[in-house]
């Protein structure tokens, strides 16, 4: 290691000393990062948001055609009872929401399960495909017995209410 130059040593030097330091360089900063193009990770990261976003995209398009159905019933629903409303014709609306039901029903699940069903039966299999019953309750019972001698229509209220119910939460 070098000494520590004396001070006459370094006045001696002093001229040598100060054209050497003359000679060195500002300290340089290196330049700033830029932001473009990003890193391998969010390259990455940017594929797999772009994959998960795709698979939402369309889980949700199948989703939205496999329930089509549905708001195609729901929308006949609303037009049958506004029907009933100009024309007061329960039986013929009960027939109408029987039929819409059945055809509901067949696009939902095979028709060998379904197409025969009718009666006590027919109820009972509306039921059993909700989590609270409402087609064997007093007030909707009439609905089964829909071609029999005396035929008795349930309130068209309560049935719009329960067809509704039906097609909006039936399991398939």
């Amino acid at each position: 290691m070098n000494a520590p130059l004396a001070p006459a040593q370094a006045q001696a030097n002093g001229p040598a000393l100060a054209s050497e330091l003359a000679q060195l360089r500002d300290i340089h900063l290196p330049s700033p990062v830029t932001w473009w193009p990003p890193a391998p990770g969010w390259w990455a990261l940017a594929a797999v948001v772009l994959a998960l976003l795709i698979a939402a995209l369309l889980h949700w398009r199948r989703r939205r055609q496999r329930r089509r159905y549905r708001r195609l019933a729901l929308g006949e629903a609303r037009a049958l009872y506004a029907q009933w409303q100009q024309h007061g014709d329960g039986q013929r609306y009960q027939q109408a929401v029987n039929r819409l039901l059945k055809q509901t029903a067949l696009a939902a699940y095979p028709q060998q399960q379904v197409a025969a069903l009718n009666g006590a039966d027919w109820l009972a299999f509306l039921d059993a495909q909700l989590r609270r019953p409402c087609f064997t309750e007093p007030g909707l019972r009439e609905f089964g017995a829909l071609y029999g001698p005396q035929p008795q229509a349930p309130a068209p209220e309560r049935l719009h209410e329960a067809a509704q119910l039906w097609i909006r939460s039936h399991r398939c």
